[in-house]
């Protein structure tokens, strides 16, 4: 309500108060009319009216002071309500509207009207007013709210907008179905289609998780199928601490197979391949091994099927073949020196073939060298690559995998392909050459182990 109005509106409150007191202050019209009758009256009938027109003067100063006492509280109802009304009347453009449209539905009474029927109409402007600040300022608490929200979400949704082609297809084309709504719409609408995206965002995405779990479920199932139709499994060969190892044959030719089983929690190392699958690191390299033409020092890797709960790789098996710690304890624990030297030469041509291939195999020793025994010359196999990795840069590792501790273990400077790979066949070597005791890194750093001297310093012509 603007300062204008309330003047005018203060100057007619006061114009009629000032008609009521006038009014208030009548002639004591009781009086004249009980004027003195005639002499022929009696005393006491005179006497009687006297005391009636007392009363009645009495009644009437008595509701003239009611009605002043009434007048002035209103006065001062008035002027408190103005002066709250001085202090409203910065309120905004919605407040003020209310207030203009409440004034235009309710307008001013005649004089004749009693000040109380505008008073009511006063106190329900307060109230009004009250009730719009109030909405007003539970408006911006809400708003406030829905831009934190707003933003939170645009950060969670910044988090997600490297999501797949799918996903993204969704969002978009919901937003294409949902177009923004006009200026005149709440903010709430708007909050309400980012939920709806973020949800379909979630939803889309565990849907997709769900049919790649699905998908890859479908596929093992599909593969354990494929093996047991290609291949027969037979008995136990062999077992360590990643896997252990079958007999087997193809049911197509009858070829002689080794069959390897790898629960997948004991796969330690992973590769990742061209098409970005996660793989066994020892089936990226016996692939790649795979692919060199000519006789090899490996055996080939001809199957591999990733099942729900374990790895199975199918591997050539040669016949007659077995581990080079087997083949020591059947000879009585040790080896002639000519033979030595040959599986010593194979050997060492095998570790220099890895390493032009960057293959660290980073576990060389008995259990891990195949000696084939179908010919009179002994043939080196390396086998398990389970802790291999590539070693395209030549790098130094930080971190120890193998069997055998080297000298660098102890003294935490790192390892290195070569020196580790040549520590490794020295120890091979002196495995093979003593009957009673096996090769121990720290007995030899303290020079409590030699090689036996009557080594001959002599090539053999076997291994020239």
């Amino acid at each position: 309500m603007t300062r204008a109005m309330k003047k005018l509106r203060d100057q007619k409150e006061r114009e009629q108060n000032k008609r009521r007191r006038a009014a208030l202050d009548y002639p004591d019209d009781d009086s004249a009319s009980t004027s003195a009758d005639p002499e022929s009256c009696n005393t006491s009938v005179e006497v009687v009216g006297k005391r009636g027109d007392k009363r009645k003067v009495a009644a009437a100063d008595g509701g003239r002071n009611s009605k002043r006492r009434r007048t002035d509280t209103e006065d001062r109802e008035h002027q408190e309500r103005n002066r709250h009304d001085d202090n409203t009347s910065s309120s905004s453009e919605e407040i003020q509207s209310l207030v203009d449209n409440d004034s235009a539905s309710n307008p001013a009474e005649p004089e004749s009207c009693n000040t109380s029927v505008e008073v009511v109409g006063k106190r329900g402007d307060k109230r009004k007013v009250a009730a719009a600040e109030e909405g007003r300022n539970s408006k911006r608490r809400r708003t406030d709210a829905e831009d934190r929200e707003h933003q939170e979400r645009n950060g969670q949704d910044d988090n997600t907008s490297s999501s797949s082609e799918e996903i993204q297809s969704l969002v978009d084309s919901d937003s294409a179905s949902n177009p923004a709504e006009p200026e005149s719409c709440n903010t709430s609408v708007e909050v309400v289609g980012k939920r709806g995206d973020k949800r379909k965002v979630a939803a889309a995405e565990e849907g997709r998780i769900r049919r790649k779990e699905q998908t890859r479920k479908n596929q093992q199932k599909k593969n354990k199928e494929a093996f047991e139709t290609k291949y027969e499994e037979l008995d136990f060969i062999s077992g360590g601490g990643c896997g252990s190892v079958y007999a087997g044959f193809r049911r197509a030719d009858d070829l002689p197979v080794a069959i390897k089983h790898i629960l997948n929690e004991m796969i330690l190392i992973t590769h990742d391949d061209e098409e970005g699958n996660v793989i066994s690191i020892e089936v990226a390299i016996m692939q790649k091994l795979a692919e060199s033409e000519g006789p090899s020092a490996h055996v080939t890797l001809l199957d591999w099927y990733q099942l729900e709960k374990e790895l199975v790789l199918v591997m050539e098996r040669p016949m007659p073949a077995e581990d080079f710690h087997d083949y020591l304890r059947e000879l009585g624990g040790c080896i002639k020196e000519d033979e030595a030297k040959i599986i010593l030469r194979q050997l060492v041509d095998a570790a220099l073939d890895l390493e032009s291939k960057n293959i660290f195999h980073r576990d060389i020793k008995l259990e891990n060298i195949l000696i084939e025994t179908s010919s009179d010359v002994p043939r080196v196999r390396i086998i398990d690559f389970g802790l291999s990795c590539f070693d395209e840069r030549k790098e130094t590792y930080p971190d120890f995998c193998g069997t055998l501790l080297t000298p660098e273990f102890y003294c935490e400077t790192g390892f290195k392909a070569g020196p580790t790979t040549v520590y490794q066949i020295g120890a091979v070597l002196y495995n093979a050459l003593h009957k009673k005791e096996f090769f121990d890194t720290i007995k030899f750093a303290s020079r409590a182990q030699f090689l036996p001297r009557r080594i001959s310093k002599r090539t053999s012509s076997r291994c020239a």
